[in-house]
């Protein structure tokens, strides 16, 4: 009988323990899942946004341009030698000064009249009687007559490029002593590729910017006056000299030899093509492939491929099947920007938190207005 009931009160024991843990664990898994609701919740609005400023694909005409660069070079030189041997007594003209044609340049004492000279001085101190020393001095009065040498001009007018020599000096027959450059024969020497060299003809109109000349200085120009016949050592490019046209004073005085520069050609204008500013072009280094992102009223950003031409100022030209005329470009946060990121639109200059609707394709108010030559920013 004891038994019996110990086993019922055991039993009881058990169910009690059972639904004890079963209320436990419904209790706890009710505030579980409510917990868990309430982060996902929050998870879903707080997705990061990547804050960009963009602008519009617009519709505009760019020309098509060669770009090459080169240095300025002189096509006339003049180099100065000795005629003669002997001393050098005088050389006018340091490297930059100017020179005019027929200018006195150097002046030179032949070897001949300088040891006459040292011999007279040498017979003067060693003479003893009075019709040596008159022998002496007639010697010293020869040597004086030829002192003042042999004269040489410039026969150009220019610019001293080098000075090889100084007044004292001995020189041999032939040295050089100067070379002096014509100022309104220096050219523009630029490396044009070989595939581009069908596109070149005598007399092609071409703009020289020379930076170095300062910012004031505008594009000169210049025609294509001569295709050198031989490629460069690589044989990628061919040598093409730019002649100046209609130089004022004040730069045919400031033009110099071997100052770097561009040499712009136009061969055509190209119409209704589609441009973005160049800072919405990604170019991938490996690959070569170029892309620009775009975003719809979603905000969602997307990559699309494209193919670049042309360039004017800050425009480059696209073409693309996936792109149209009006769609939003981004052009400050593009790069590393994955498909679909959720992104918000800043003007420029502002910080994230004066954000305005992505989705608004009014929104980048200066690509509404950009026209083809003008940045977008």
């Amino acid at each position: 009988m004891r038994e019996a009931t110990y086993r019922i009160i055991h039993r009881m024991n058990q169910w009690d323990y059972c639904w004890i843990l079963a209320a436990t664990l419904v209790i706890f898994g009710c505030g579980k899942s409510e917990t868990s609701k309430g982060s996902g919740s929050d998870a879903t609005h707080t997705t990061a946004k990547v804050a960009v400023e963009a602008t519009h694909v617009i519709i505009g005409n760019v020309p098509e341009q060669l770009v090459v660069t080169g240095t300025t070079e002189a096509t006339q030189q003049e180099k100065i030698v000795a005629p003669i041997a002997g001393k050098l007594l005088e050389l006018n003209g340091l490297e930059g000064s100017s020179i005019k044609a027929g200018d006195l340049v150097a002046r030179i004492q032949s070897k001949e009249a300088v040891s006459s000279e040292e011999g007279a001085q040498v017979m003067m101190s060693e003479a003893r009687t009075p019709a040596e020393r008159a022998q002496a001095r007639r010697m010293i009065e020869l040597a004086k007559q030829a002192q003042n040498g042999m004269t040489v001009r410039s026969q150009l007018s220019g610019l001293v490029a080098t000075r090889s020599a100084n007044p004292g000096e001995f020189v041999a027959e032939n040295q050089e002593l100067l070379s002096i450059i014509a100022e309104s024969d220096i050219v523009f020497v630029a490396d044009v590729p070989l595939f581009d060299m069908p596109k070149i003809h005598i007399g092609e109109p071409a703009a020289i910017a020379l930076p170095t000349l300062g910012n004031t200085s505008a594009p000169i120009a210049a025609r294509v006056y001569a295709i050198k016949p031989q490629a460069d050592s690589t044989g990628q490019a061919a040598q093409v000299i730019f002649q100046f046209e209609r130089l004022p004073g004040w730069l045919v005085n400031a033009l110099r030899t071997g100052i770097a520069g561009t040499a712009t050609i136009t061969f055509d204008m190209m119409h209704n093509v589609m441009l973005v500013p160049k800072s919405a072009v990604i170019r991938n280094d490996e690959t070569n492939v170029r892309t620009v992102v775009t975003f719809g009223p979603d905000s969602l950003a997307h990559s699309i491929e494209v193919s670049t031409g042309p360039e004017m100022d800050s425009l480059v030209s696209v073409n693309s099947d996936s792109l149209k005329p009006g769609m939003n470009v981004i052009t400050v946060g593009n790069y590393a920007l994955a498909d679909s990121t959720h992104i918000t639109l800043v003007r420029p200059g502002s910080e994230a938190s004066g954000t305005v609707p992505a989705g608004n394709s009014d929104t980048p108010s200066s690509a509404s207005s950009t026209k083809p030559g003008t940045s977008s920013k």
